[in-house]
């Protein structure tokens, strides 16, 4: 049982490590993407099975099981469905399925798997680190790529640091998450988003939220303001040295277009979005309650190029999988929102507070993207509600 434990340990740190170390290449992701998802969806049914084998069902939270089987029933069916149109199969198809490596988190020993969980989500910031170098520095010669799914786990890298850098004791630990931090800060300026920059103001909300529940929000703000002073001025003498002076004034521009030309609309990518979001719910007016299949596609007019989906998670899911599937799916979303709440308050651990942070950051996300139907992203989310699944099933029991 021991052998068995520690394999079901690190196959559930490698789910969770995978969508974060190894994000999907934007420059091809149809294949690769397929081959990312199979490849999570494969790993996570594995585990599951030989836990289920030599361990049996453990109890953990009824209606959030039946939520997730809910939504694999659903994801059959408009599988199906897409396949019965005429559809064939693409990268978003399997998309449905990483929800089920919510069931290896049940299986997991929340023990074992959190003893490790912080170290694999430093060692996964590292590696989007190290892609995004690889991109901008060697492929792309610097140019600026901003919007890019490669930054989506840097508002939690930053936040993450910050709250485990102001609680550790420990001087390695200290210097591992400074490291963390530095590094995500990296990744956002260089290879972010404007999403981005607004979930990691959410993600500090809920830091300072979090720290005053625990009677340390003098420390917390102590240390976000030095952290926050030190980082602009690394930032911009970094960005003045290496780059000129245009580099800082085109991060500061950007950054400040979120309260300017965004806030009102102004914004090109805010005008393609309301575009592309009006068609998409021209189309699901047409078949309202089951939506019009995941293989459904429409023509951006003002450019002529082919639309699977469009940046926001909530239409695209109205679109897709219609009324039935997107209120399903919201009801998923507030009752995950419920359960991470409910353990914050008994507990504020590392795996409590990482799973907060990588839901309210994903859901924050998912107002610019689809990273709910489109993403390998949401498979290190399930994973860690399967985990507080078990956890909350363990406290039940108490």
């Amino acid at each position: 049982m021991g052998n068995v434990r520690r394999l079901l340990t690190f196959l559930a740190l490698l789910v969770f490590f995978w969508p974060i170390g190894n994000p999907d290449d934007p420059l091809s992701p149809g294949l690769y993407g397929s081959v990312n998802y199979l490849f999570i969806v494969v790993v996570a049914w594995f585990g599951t099975l030989v836990g289920l084998v030599s361990r049996g069902w453990e109890k953990g939270d009824d209606l959030m099981d039946a939520l997730v089987l809910s939504i694999l029933i659903l994801g059959v069916f408009e599988v199906l469905y897409s396949l019965s149109l005429g559809g064939k199969i693409l990268f978003m198809h399997p998309i449905p399925f990483l929800y089920t490596v919510y069931f290896l988190g049940r299986l997991v020993d929340p023990e074992k798997f959190e003893r490790y969980l912080p170290y694999v989500f430093v060692l996964g910031m590292l590696f989007v680190f190290l892609t995004t170098a690889y991109q901008v520095l060697l492929l792309s010669s610097f140019k600026f790529r901003f919007g890019t799914r490669t930054a989506f786990f840097a508002p939690v890298g930053v936040a993450f640091s910050i709250y485990m850098l102001n609680r550790t004791d420990s001087l390695r630990e200290k210097a591992m998450y400074l490291t963390t931090m530095i590094l995500s800060v990296v990744v956002m300026i260089l290879f972010g988003n404007r999403t981005a920059y607004l979930s990691l103001f959410v993600l500090l909300g809920l830091t300072l939220i979090i720290s005053r529940m625990v009677r340390n929000l003098r420390s917390m703000l102590v240390t976000m303001g030095s952290v926050a002073a030190v980082g602009t001025l690394s930032v911009a003498l970094l960005g003045i040295v290496y780059m000129g002076p245009i580099f800082v004034i085109y991060v500061v521009q950007r950054f400040f277009s979120i309260f300017t030309k965004l806030g009102k609309g102004q914004d090109p990518s805010v005008m393609i979005r309301k575009y592309d979001i009006a068609n998409a719910l021209d189309r699901w007016s047409w078949q309202p309650f089951f939506g019009k299949s995941l293989s459904d596609y429409m023509l951006r007019g003002i450019e002529g190029s082919t639309l699977l989906f469009v940046d926001n998670a909530f239409v695209t899911l109205l679109w897709k999988y219609g009324a039935i599937g997107l209120m399903l799916f919201l009801t998923f979303l507030g009752y995950s929102a419920y359960l991470i709440w409910n353990l914050l308050r008994v507990e504020k651990t590392p795996f409590t507070l990482l799973t907060a942070f990588i839901f309210v950051n994903l859901l924050v996300i998912s107002i610019s993207t689809s990273v709910f139907t489109t993403y390998v992203h949401v498979a290190s989310l399930s994973l860690l509600l399967g985990v507080a699944s078990r956890k909350r099933g363990y406290l039940s029991a108490l």
